[in-house]
């Protein structure tokens, strides 16, 4: 019976780290930027603040100082960048307190949205890239815009990549990885959600998604992601969220999401303070 009892809260310890393992997987330290970061579509200046989340397949930094937060998105799986090209990219900011108050940035916004646009202004040309096509260049080459969303549901405007906002937002590819880099003023986040501003400097909740597959258009081809599946070999050494920090390609031979998935990613930040 002691043996039992021994086995019981042995499993019982087991379980409570491998639980706590899983919380800290959720939570992301940014650390201090002194100037070393800069938002170029590049990721070799994040050096080791780079993490590599197993679960979504992806590597994410973020960094911030006292007035700005910066947060770099890294990818190697072709589903998800065909995702990202076709259907658009949000990342989505909440704090603590904000009430249901919105601040997102959609970007890039989708090649579908880029097309519609171009036509709406009498713009011709080829709108989509031919299979095997670098997508990403293509989008940057068409889009100088992206979308600010909230701070109430369903409100947005459309913004100049180019503006007075004090937002930097470069994609680019990095060892054949989607990388998404983007710097937002603190300011502007609390403009929006309207919070404490000492609750906006500890932590904040950082969403990335990309927009709903419409199956409907799926049925009648017009949503094909085409192409082969799969991840790019060779994987990023390391990572925090889930690995080991450190520098390298992300994503794993083996890894592919299925094209009808979403792509979620959800990660809470503890902001860094001066060192």
């Amino acid at each position: 019976m002691q043996k039992t009892k021994f086995q019981y809260v042995l499993i019982g310890i087991l379980l409570s780290t491998i639980l706590l393992s899983s919380c800290k997987k959720s939570v992301v330290q940014s650390s201090w930027n002194n100037g070393q970061i800069h938002i170029d579509g590049l990721y070799s200046d994040w050096q080791s603040n780079i993490m590599f989340n197993e679960k979504d397949n992806v590597g994410f930094g973020v960094a911030n100082d006292s007035s700005r937060l910066y947060i770099c998105l890294v990818a190697s799986d072709r589903q998800l960048m065909r995702q990202v090209m076709n259907r658009g990219l949000e990342c989505n900011i909440d704090v603590p307190g904000s009430k249901r108050r919105i601040f997102g940035i959609k970007y890039p916004t989708g090649i579908e949205n880029v097309a519609s646009a171009q036509m709406s202004r009498g713009q011709r040309g080829r709108m989509k890239p031919e299979s095997g096509e670098d997508t990403n260049i293509r989008l940057e080459d068409l889009q100088t815009e992206f979308i600010l969303l909230g701070p109430e549901k369903e409100e947005q405007q459309i913004i100049p990549l180019q503006n007075d906002y004090g937002i930097g937002i470069k994609t680019g590819r990095s060892y054949r990885q989607f990388v998404y880099e983007i710097q937002i003023p603190f300011r502007l986040i609390n403009e929006y959600l309207i919070v404490d501003e000492s609750k906006l400097k500890s932590e904040l909740t950082v969403v990335f998604k990309t927009a709903e597959i419409d199956l409907s258009e799926m049925r009648s081809g017009a949503g094909r992601t085409g192409g082969r599946a799969g991840g790019h070999p060779g994987g990023m050494s390391g990572g925090g969220t889930g690995g080991q920090r450190g520098g390298g390609r992300t994503g794993s031979p083996g890894m592919q999401r299925p094209t009808l998935e979403k792509f979620e990613f959800r990660t809470k930040v503890l902001l860094a303070s001066p060192e």
